[in-house]
């Protein structure tokens, strides 16, 4: 049987491969064929469209001289910290890489080969500390996932009735010791059994009835759940038949943009956080002296305008009092004085209408007869009579 040739291997120079302007995207890089490429320890990845590196390519430790410039790179994958060997690392170059805040702190400027090795350096010891922390925090979800998940829905339910039953038990017992003692007028003397055998009942119907129901619950979702996996199988098959790579793709694509949503938001999370903390701490620091003062300030003024006050409001109240007098003292000679004047005014009215009445009673008529008198003549001059 012919050996299957390996396609990069003209692309071998010596120790250099170079695999630059090959139109590589998303993170399709042929990890395989690189591997058996043992004696290529530095590679050129450069001018491509990768967006990031598959998580196998952490498997080529061989690796001392990497090229990623050019690309449009926002993250590296957190196994990346395994290739211990990387000597020389270049990320950034002209800047067309689009890394994350995190990512391009640690990898620094990579515009000389001295910039290289220390951004290799760097970004190796970065992306160790990425994964242990991520190796840690998925130790962290599984310890907590176990320690949560000692009882199911059922056991819970099941729980709750048997403290239920506990507490009705131990109530008809009390009632039976108190029975025995000095049993009540009118309660069945075998109160306390009957209420042991009902309460036996209820717990084990409802038991019974919480078991049926919390069985029927899991079938019913373990159901929908296989149907959703099944309907997603096929989407999926129908959609990579369809579509082929670009479905790849797109869905490498998603996965990638969740990811840096997640990481995006936790770090917006993180930084909000640390802002409003900030803000409180120094919204106290200001304004903790000018409440220190306003305080001091009102103690002093509460102290200084007690007294005052009080002083205000005896003079106040001495004021009023006098004035009550007063009026009690003088208001029935005021009251006696206005009267009279009101009277002098009111006859002086009565007389002045009086002698007006009595002068138009006596000359009207004489104006009147006057008047007839000369309308008559005007008449009959003008008549000619």
């Amino acid at each position: 049987m012919a050996e299957t040739k390996n396609p990069l291997k003209d692309k071998l120079n010596d120790d250099e491969l170079d695999l630059s302007i090959c139109n590589y995207a998303d993170k399709d890089v042929p990890v395989k064929d690189i591997a058996l490429l043992k004696r290529a320890n530095k590679l050129d990845l450069s001018n491509n469209k990768l967006i990031g590196l598959p998580k196998t390519f952490a498997t080529l430790t061989h690796l001392v001289k990497l090229d990623l410039s050019c690309n449009l790179i926002v993250e590296l994958p957190t196994n990346f910290g395994e290739l211990e060997r990387l000597k020389h690392l270049d990320l950034y170059n002209n800047k067309n890489n689009p890394l994350s805040s995190q990512l391009a702190a640690a990898a620094g400027e990579c515009l000389n080969p001295k910039e290289c090795e220390q951004c290799a350096r760097r970004v190796v010891q970065f992306m160790g500390r990425v994964k242990e922390h991520y190796d840690q925090e998925r130790i962290r979800r599984q310890q907590h996932e176990k320690g949560s998940g000692g009882l199911s829905f059922v056991g819970k339910l099941n729980l709750v009735l048997l403290l239920t039953a506990v507490a009705l038990v131990g109530g008809a017992l009390y009632l039976q010791q108190r029975g025995g003692r000095a049993p009540s007028a009118g309660l069945p003397a075998d109160l306390a059994g009957r209420a042991v055998d009902f309460s036996v009942r209820a717990f084990e119907r409802v038991s019974e009835l919480g078991t049926n129901t919390g069985d029927l619950l899991v079938k019913q979702t373990l159901a929908v759940w296989r149907w959703g996996g099944e309907l997603a199988t096929q989407i999926d098959l129908y959609l990579t038949h369809a579509f082929g790579e670009s479905w790849h793709s797109t869905k490498a694509a998603a996965g990638n943009a969740g990811t840096a949503l997640s990481r995006v938001s936790r770090r917006a999370g993180e930084q909000s956080l640390a802002l409003l903390s900030y803000a409180v701490r120094r919204a106290w620091e200001s304004a903790g002296p000018l409440w220190e003062a306003a305080c001091d300030q009102a103690a002093r003024l509460r102290q200084d305008a007690g007294p005052l006050l009080i002083q205000w409001t005896e003079a106040g109240w001495r004021a009023l009092v006098d004035f009550w007098a007063a009026v009690q003292r003088e208001a029935p000679g005021y009251a006696a004085a206005a009267w009279e004047v009101a009277c002098r005014v009111a006859q002086g009215v009565w007389m002045m209408c009086s002698d007006g009445w009595e002068v138009v009673s006596t000359q009207v008529p004489v104006y009147a007869s006057l008047a007839a008198e000369r309308l008559t003549k005007l008449v009959a001059s003008v008549t000619g009579g």
